[in-house]
């Protein structure tokens, strides 16, 4: 199989509500990164983030481009989660898919968790109860400190990353940028900037822009495009 066919098979492991395939899929060191800057989910775990997150939802992409780098894919897509009450949120998403052979060894989800929790709010009651359920099954499988860590997705570099990122866009801030693995020193504008984590993606007008940072500076910048 080829790399987009390896993270095809993610997706529709999900749409098809197959736990055993979605967990099979991965490498046996391999790991969910969900949000980035949230809990680290070894193999082991996975069955339990299947549970949390992903059993008995209604879970729809909506790609708008797909870019594969070496063992490398991103996907630039929105998320449409179909709750069992009826509620549905739309979440903004970058995924960044490492390929080992025919398997999934990494899977980085980049999404910003207060946007998501707005959206819950004000989608009404029925929304309320869905979330509800949802933070009990975390305490169930996780516990405290596994929540904990979990709304910790919410918190890093945030708005002061994005001003950054655009800041580069702009020429105003010098970091090293590498484009499909080459040195480049051409800027992008940038649309869709998410903050997670130690970490901002953006959408350019042919790729995906990713910006690292160290104590909360600008450290580097990944473009891969087409």
């Amino acid at each position: 199989m080829t790399p987009m066919d390896v993270a095809e098979c993610s997706p529709r492991a999900v749409a098809a509500q197959c736990e055993a395939d979605w967990v099979a899929l991965f490498t046996d060191d391999g790991e969910v990164h969900d949000p980035i800057g949230g809990p680290r989910h070894a193999k082991g775990a996975l069955p339990a983030f299947w549970r949390v997150f992903i059993a008995g939802n209604d879970i729809r992409f909506e790609v708008h481009r797909d870019l594969v780098f070496g063992d490398v894919v991103w996907r630039d897509l929105t998320i449409h989660t179909g709750f069992p009450l009826g509620a549905v949120l739309k979440v903004p998403a970058h995924l960044r898919y490492e390929i080992e052979g025919d398997r999934l060894r990494r899977l980085h989800a980049h999404w910003e968790l207060i946007p998501m929790v707005w959206q819950t709010t004000l989608a009404g009651p029925r929304a309320w109860v869905d979330s509800t359920r949802l933070s009990l099954r975390m305490l169930r499988y996780w516990g405290p400190a596994g929540l904990v860590r979990y709304l910790r997705g919410a918190f890093g570099v945030g708005a002061t990353g994005k001003k950054q990122a655009m800041a580069w866009s702009r020429g105003a801030l010098e970091v090293p940028v590498r484009r499909n693995g080459e040195p480049c020193v051409e800027r992008r504008a940038l649309s869709k900037l998410l903050a997670a984590g130690q970490h901002v993606t953006a959408t350019t007008e042919h790729g995906v822009a990713w910006f690292r940072f160290q104590q909360g500076q600008l450290s580097s910048v990944e473009l891969t495009e087409v």
